[in-house]
């Protein structure tokens, strides 16, 4: 099921209100014209280190690297948005052409590399 913006009938330029995050995944609807990501969202998870975009201080869960039917015990300390990207990431997955460890790494890296560079140009600090 592909859930774009526009298939969600949501704005082209739909972000984050707080910090100014754009990526469909992470973000959630409030209104007509207010979205906030998972992130700026949050005020129950526990705050630590993102093992993906190794931001600081910032709402952390556990993430199976291979998805859980495939390792169970293999889970990683990531941020909310990190954690939405990686796991609309496995959804489409084949392990037909890669093991789900190669995925799960291949994915870990790319999606925290972009995230670092994205909060490096925005200058991104989460409310505490």
């Amino acid at each position: 099921m592909s859930r774009n913006k526009t298939k969600r009938g949501w704005p082209d330029t739909a972000c984050c209100e707080d910090c100014g995050e754009y990526f469909w995944p992470v973000l959630r609807r409030f209104s007509k014209d207010v979205f906030r990501c998972h992130n700026c969202d949050d005020a129950q998870h526990k705050r630590g280190h993102c093992g993906a975009c190794r931001g600081n201080n910032i709402p952390i869960e556990g993430h199976h690297v291979e998805m859980h039917r495939n390792n169970a015990d293999w889970i990683v300390d990531v941020c909310l948005n990190c954690h939405a990207e990686l796991t609309e990431r496995q959804l489409t997955w084949s392990t037909q052409q890669s093991s789900s460890r190669e995925l799960g790494l291949k994915d870990m890296q790319e999606i925290g590399e972009r995230r670092r560079k994205w909060r490096e140009r925005n200058k991104l600090t989460y409310r505490a």
